[in-house]
């Protein structure tokens, strides 16, 4: 427990720079976001405003914000921003997608580019597809892409032995 509180705290600030853009995504005002996530108005502004010293977060606050933004942590720890694009913006406005569907899609776009073989879209995904869904929000999109190649090479070695 304190080495995932500790690496938490160590993306608390990367997470909360990113929380104003987050919540504007989901379309979601402060108050809002302060009556789903239990915590005070006051203090959702000082996190988006840089007021708070983010390394003081408490971890039950970051856990309620994810919650609220209805993601985790971790994936708000590894989030770009770049997903949000006008048509994801009107994707989960028509209720087509939600946000855990396009962070799997970043999550998948960030294990391609990790991956010996992400430039080559069916070869990577042959390997991709054997993940298993338990195992994909376990681990990081580095781990993934190690396990994709894993695969790869697995079929490549049992196809050049017979």
């Amino acid at each position: 427990m304190y080495m995932l509180t500790y690496r938490l705290r160590g993306e608390m600030e990367k997470i909360m720079a990113e929380l104003k853009e987050l919540r504007k995504f989901m379309n979601m005002t402060q108050k809002e976001l302060a009556e789903k996530s239990g915590i005070n108005l006051r203090q959702i502004q000082k996190y988006e405003y840089g007021e708070y010293d983010t390394s003081k977060m408490m971890l039950r606050n970051a856990i309620a914000l994810a919650d609220a933004l209805e993601c985790d942590v971790r994936e708000l720890s590894e989030l770009n921003l770049n997903i949000f694009t006008n048509e994801a913006k009107k994707a989960i406005k028509d209720g087509e997608m939600d946000l855990h569907d396009l962070l799997r899609m970043d999550k998948y776009q960030k294990i391609k580019k990790l991956s010996k073989i992400g430039e080559f879209e069916s070869t990577f995904y042959e390997s991709y597809k054997w993940i298993p869904e338990t195992l994909f929000d376990k681990l990081t999109p580095d781990e993934l892409a190690k396990l994709v190649d894993s695969f790869y090479d697995c079929y490549s070695s049992g196809k050049n032995a017979r």
